[in-house]
Order: C-alpha cells, then structure tokens, then sequence
C-alpha cells in the first residue's frame, strides 16, 4: 500500500491528467501544493512527470524556492510555522517517513514544539542521509498500524511516537504525558500494551524508561486534572445518592475543593496534577489542619480513590454527613 505522499501524488495525476497527450505542470505543482501546505519535493514532481529542466526553471525563478535539498517551498509562502517545518522533513525523508518521537507527540497533542531543535522523522529508507535541522531515525518497522495522518502530515501513532520519543524525554516529562493522554482518552493501557510489544527488542533507554514510566502510572493511578477531578467527585455523588456539593468553595480565608456548607463538611483532593512539590504538600496540610480547627470536617481524598473507589468514597462521604445532621448544628 503507498504511502500517504505517494497517494497525494496519484491523487494529484487522477486531477490533472494528460491532455493531448501532454501533461500541464503548472497545473500539477499548484493541485500538489493546494495539499501540502505550499510544499512539494521534487521525487514528487518527477513522478508527475514533470522534467528537471522545468524543475530548475522554476527555481531559476524563484516560482520555487529551496526548503531542504530536493524539497521547495512554492513562491508566496515562505513563512515557516511548525507544520511546514514538520511536512518539509518528512518530504526530505521521501516516501515510506513520517514524522515521528517528540515532534510526532506534539502535532497528536497540539503542542507548540521548540523551533530550534531538530525535527524528528522516521524513515524505512535506511540510505536517507541527515540534514541541517532534521533527525532522521531509520526502521526496519513502520507498518500501518503505526502510521496515521494528522493534518496532511504522515505520523506515527501517538503510541509509537511516545514509546520512540521515550529516549529523548525526562522521566518526569514522559510520566506527565503518558498520564494527560490516558486520562483524556488519546490512550488506552491496550495501545501502550501493543506498541511495547511491536517495539519489543529495541535497545537502549527509551524502553526502560517507557516501563519505569508506566509501572510509576499503574501504582499511583491515573491522575486527573482539576475540572475531571470534580466531574468525577460528581458523578460519585450522583451514582449513590448523595447531595451534590458545592465545588470550590471559599470559607474561613481558604478554597474548599467541595463542601457541604450547611454541614461544613469539606472534600480536598489531594495531586491535580501529577505531583505535587514539597511547598504545595506541606501549604494543603496547613490548609487542612486551620480548616478543622475552624469546625470543618475535612475529607481528603486521592484522585486515584475517585477512580478506583468510588464506592469506598461515597460511604465515607454519607458517614461524616450523617454525622454532621446528628452534631448540635454549627455556624456555618
């Protein structure tokens, strides 16, 4: 099966066929650049059949103007934002790349990547030289259960990318990211499990980093943000019949995560973020301790109880209501 710039290509000629038994070059290289965001490489255009004499005419000029060696940027677009410079690496790589490790992570997640580092693309073609600002990773394996398309441009999956950009992350880094792209979906433990197994062999640190991380996630849980926090403090109320709290209440000179003001009954949930540091954890056991003293009972929960015990979090939740109701009433 070609690759997706072979298909673009054919696409292109289905588009512009001949006519009279010529072809139209202007017509091909403007349809071809329509699709690439003002790119072309000349591999591309030779199989339009357009000739090298047009080719150099063109740069002669400036109707093309030179990106990388053997790819062109079509005259009136010479800005350079991250997907040119993304296309325009994997165009240089040729047919059967893609982009892929931390540039590959930031197109799936829209991430702004570092302009001055080097772009990072995967290649079955292992005689691909290097060039000034692009990586080139050779592979023996790039099927097509490892390669998509995401905005025109040939990638690897998200799974592939973090398992291969493992290399190149800080631990830190790469538990944030494993962990922000289960919880909101962008993986699942069934595509970590798969890519693990299709990479299985590779040498170096990236694999053991890539477990180190997901042994770190599977003991601690997947944490959540803020807002899925309270969506799922939420939905544990709704799911066993408890009153919904009020979020992020402000009382006694403190934000309460959720409260039951009436009762002064308080919920802290403890890491919205994967971790916290030594400031916050000791400013939130301060929090808790005043908050008390004030008349608060304070139940502080892990987002991985919101997660895995549900059940358990709902009865502790219903335990210190009942007996706030059964309490002289308060202040509130």
């Amino acid at each position: 099966m070609p690759c997706h710039l072979v298909r673009t290509v054919e696409t292109v000629a289905r588009a512009a066929p001949r006519e009279d038994g010529r072809i139209r070059p202007d017509l091909r290289l403007r349809l071809l650049a329509e699709q690439q965001h003002a790119l072309v490489a000349r591999w591309q255009l030779e199989r339009l059949r357009i000739g090298g004499n047009t080719i150099d005419g063109w740069l002669e000029r400036q109707r093309l103007r030179r990106v990388h060696r053997g790819v062109y940027s079509v005259a009136g677009r010479l800005d350079e934002d991250a997907r040119r410079r993304w296309l325009a690496a994997v165009l240089l790589a040729g047919p059967g790349s893609a982009l892929s490790h931390t540039d590959g992570v930031a197109l799936h997640r829209g991430a702004t990547p570092d302009a001055s580092r080097r772009v990072h693309v995967t290649t079955i073609r292992p005689s691909v030289g290097g060039h000034p600002g692009v990586h080139v990773h050779a592979s023996r394996r790039l099927g097509a259960e490892d390669l998509t398309v995401v905005d025109g441009i040939p990638v690897t999956t998200l799974a592939r990318c973090v398992y291969d950009g493992a290399a190149v992350t800080a631990r830190k880094d790469l538990v944030k990211l494993l962990n922000d792209a289960l919880a909101d979906g962008a993986l699942t433990d069934t595509d970590l499990d798969a890519i693990a197994r299709r990479r299985r062999g590779l040498r170096g640190k990236g694999p053991a980093r890539f477990a180190s991380a997901r042994a770190e996630i599977a003991r601690l849980g997947v944490q959540l943000t803020r807002s899925d926090a309270e969506q799922r403090l939420l939905a544990i109320c709704d799911e066993h019949g408890l009153p919904r709290p009020t979020m992020n209440h402000r009382a006694d000179g403190y934000e309460i995560d959720a409260a039951y003001v009436d009762l002064r009954v308080g919920i802290e949930i403890d890491s919205f973020g994967y971790h916290l540091d030594r400031e916050s954890f000791v400013r939130d056991r301060r929090k808790l301790r005043a908050l008390q003293r004030a008349g608060w009972t304070m139940l502080p929960f892990a987002a991985v109880d919101l997660q895995r015990r549900g059940a358990q979090v709902a009865a502790e939740i219903d335990s210190a209501l009942d007996d706030a109701r059964g309490a002289s009433p308060r202040r509130s």
